[in-house]
């Protein structure tokens, strides 16, 4: 093991991980279990209602995302002694950019009732502000105390939904769902928000100081310099590149494709890719939720640091390495238990929803253990190199959405097509990566 890893940088981002972890076994079981109750016990109409509200918002958010997801933890190192000025900025910011975008979510959602619109935009505005919140605690190494507040909504979540499964009509489950959906989302923004800006609320919640980083600024992990006007201009040009890579890859994620499904081919096929999807972004989320951007922060704090440059390559090859690793040895046990599921798939599913979460799976599985060489290239901002192993997802997604007709197509080859020229581009990072760093 490298002498690197022992050093309380990576003992952050373990710790970091373990919490990822674990926050997302609750909050993902607690969303699948929800996926499975509603689409049993509403009707085929308000599942898709349902479905394609929830959909439309979280793409809407997606594309709103303005490359922050990989912006904040990426300069969260040398914003560390204005870190909460630029956090309520950023909110300010991201906010007003959410309501003027809100009348494109009330004209896709038009069709549905007015309170259904109602509680949509609460959620819409609400999730919109967790996001950025939970990326100032990830950026820090402060995953405990966010993942606490943010698990204990999901319990309490899924609690009330199944108490309305009980007690509740048949007719009022959908917008009792949206209901909860949106007082969670709501509590969890008030809470989260609350405890990062006033320590000693966060600290009761959290207690960990040889496992976090220190968050009045540790110059071993973080700068306390004044950020300058180069590294302002660096942050909104890394933001708006970043925002453009995340729009690009949201034409083949599941919000995108469940809309341009029920739009092409119905809304039968769109339930069965949103069951599928469900179920294979349940293996590849467990993955993703765990490492969240924490591989981003730790390069980022090894970019940002005070060594050597051949200090950094160095210490930048072995935190590679160390999220390789660890991704792979998140993938094996989820690889036996795909191998379980494969006897049994007539007890969980029916054959083309089993299909296509296998296929799915597999895709998505594939593709974790190349993320961190794309990292890499996205904390050293080599932006000509991404983009060039994009090409061919771009060229293609074009010819599907443009060219082709996505029914006649039908759905496994649609899927297919799309993972293969996922797993190319990724592979071409890959290639890029060995090549610049020889790793």
């Amino acid at each position: 093991m490298s002498s690197h890893t022992s050093t309380p940088l990576f003992r952050s981002f373990s710790s970091a991980l373990s919490w990822n972890a674990l926050a997302y076994l609750f909050h993902k079981s607690a969303t699948t279990m929800r996926t499975f109750l509603l689409y049993y016990a509403l009707s085929a109409h308000h599942f898709s209602m349902w479905a394609t509200t929830t959909s439309a918002i979280f793409l809407l958010l997606l594309w709103l995302d303005l490359g922050l997801r990989k912006s904040i933890p990426r300069f969260a190192p040398l914003f560390s002694a204005q870190r909460t000025t630029l956090i309520t900025t950023i909110l300010i910011i991201h906010l007003s950019i959410l309501l003027c975008a809100l009348p494109f979510l009330i004209w896709f959602l038009q069709s549905h009732p007015p309170t259904i619109l109602l509680l949509a935009t609460i959620i819409y505005l609400a999730q919109g502000t967790q996001s950025i919140i939970r990326l100032a605690y990830h950026a820090y190494f402060l995953n405990k105390p966010f993942n606490i507040i943010a698990t204990s909504s999901s319990v309490l979540e899924l609690a009330a939904l199944v108490s309305a499964l009980i007690l509740l009509p048949t007719h009022l489950l959908l917008m009792t769902t949206l209901t909860i959906t949106a007082i969670s989302s709501v509590g969890v923004c008030v809470i989260a928000y609350r405890a990062f800006f006033y320590p000693s609320f966060r600290l009761r919640l959290s207690a960990t100081p040889d496992t976090a980083i220190n968050f009045a600024g540790d110059p071993e992990f973080s700068s306390t310099e004044t950020p300058t006007s180069t590294t302002y201009r660096q942050f909104f040009t890394h933001s708006l590149i970043m925002w453009i890579t995340t729009i690009i890859k949201s034409f083949s994620e599941r919000n995108f494709l469940l809309l341009l499904i029920t739009s092409s081919s119905g809304v039968a096929v769109a339930n069965i890719f949103k069951l599928a999807n469900d179920g294979a972004l349940f293996f590849y989320r467990i993955i993703i939720k765990t490492i969240g951007v924490a591989d981003t922060a730790l390069l980022a704090h090894i970019e940002t640091g005070h060594e050597s440059r051949g200090e950094k390559n160095s210490m930048m090859i072995s935190a590679v390495k160390e999220v390789v690793a660890k991704t792979a040895r998140l993938i094996l046990p989820l690889l036996g238990i795909l191998v379980v599921i494969c006897f049994v798939p007539n007890r969980l599913y029916t054959p083309d929803v089993f299909h296509a979460f296998l296929l799915m799976t597999i895709g998505y599985i594939l593709e974790t253990i190349l993320i961190p060489y794309e990292r890499l290239l996205e904390v050293r901002r080599r932006y000509l190199f991404l983009f060039l192993s994009y090409l061919p997802y771009i060229g293609v997604m074009i010819l599907l959405m443009f060219t082709l007709r996505i029914s006649s197509i039908g759905l496994l080859p649609l899927l297919l097509c799309i993972h293969i020229v996922r797993l190319v581009s990724y592979l071409l990072i890959r290639v890029c990566t060995y090549y610049i760093y020889r790793i």
